[in-house]
């Protein structure tokens, strides 16, 4: 269930990031894929930095290859860490991407008649 959660997570947040490069002119798949590397990468470094904040051994679980093994408390305090860390990385491709100047609004200057531009009769 709680995958779920998260994969329905990664999917509005990817929504947000491809409506601002979108937004921005910018390619919408390349900045997505940025986004979910990002969060990859930083959730990562997040569950590294659980680990060593609950003092688990990296190397044991290295050999067994399953955080199953852990009590439910650990697991939701790596899950918190990876969490955190992995919106981080949402949040600093949604920073690159806000740093980006906007397309410029289009105007239908060329559309304007002579008859647009008199002042309005006094009829």
């Amino acid at each position: 269930m709680l995958d779920l959660l998260y994969l329905i997570l990664i999917g509005f947040l990817a929504s947000k990031i491809r409506n601002l490069a979108r937004r921005k002119g910018l390619n919408t798949f390349l900045w997505v894929v940025l986004m979910l590397v990002a969060w990859l990468f930083a959730g990562s470094i997040g569950s590294l930095f659980g680990m060593a904040y609950q003092g688990i051994d990296i190397m044991a679980i290295k050999q067994t290859k399953d955080l199953t093994d852990l009590p439910l408390s650990e697991q939701r305090i790596l899950l918190l860490f990876n969490l955190f860390f992995a919106f981080g990385g949402f949040l600093l491709i949604r920073y690159i991407l806000e740093k980006k100047p906007d397309l410029p609004e289009k105007k239908d200057i060329d559309a304007i008649g002579a008859e647009d531009l008199r002042p309005p009769s006094k009829s």
